[in-house]
């Protein structure tokens, strides 16, 4: 009789678990998505699947979309983790995302579709596989 609330509490964990995830995951994505497939899901259609900008929206675009590669190549060998992070939540003043609205500014977009605790994540793991990308 003692232990009876452990028994209660074991068996009806993974039920509570599995309901705050649903709770906290409002947009589908499991909670350990990865930003491989944030970005085939996001990305890719103007930035290509490999990154380099060759998606099928990009002719459409009035620039052609960065070669996000080339990141690293194009701050003298150093990844820069904080504006990376910066373009992807706000646009970042780069010419073309924001007065042009070319890129959205996903951070305002994951926040809108899955809340502001996914949006922080799905920032983080798309600048980590970016940088994985690094040629």
């Amino acid at each position: 009789m003692r232990y009876t609330w452990l028994r209660v509490a074991l068996a009806a964990g993974p039920l509570l678990l599995w309901n705050a995830a649903a709770a906290q995951n409002p947009c589908g994505y499991a909670f350990s998505i990865t930003g491989q497939k944030l970005f085939e899901d996001h990305c890719a259609a103007c930035h290509g699947r490999d990154g380099t900008g060759g998606g099928p929206l990009a002719a459409a675009q009035k620039r052609p979309p960065a070669n996000l590669t080339e990141i690293r190549k194009r701050n003298n060998g150093e990844f820069p983790a904080a504006r990376v992070v910066e373009i992807i939540r706000l646009g970042g003043g780069i010419p073309g995302h924001e007065e042009d609205h070319i890129m959205p500014v996903w951070g305002k977009v994951f926040n809108g579709e899955c809340g502001p605790a996914f949006s922080r994540r799905a920032v983080v793991e798309l600048k980590r596989y970016l940088e994985t990308m690094q040629k």
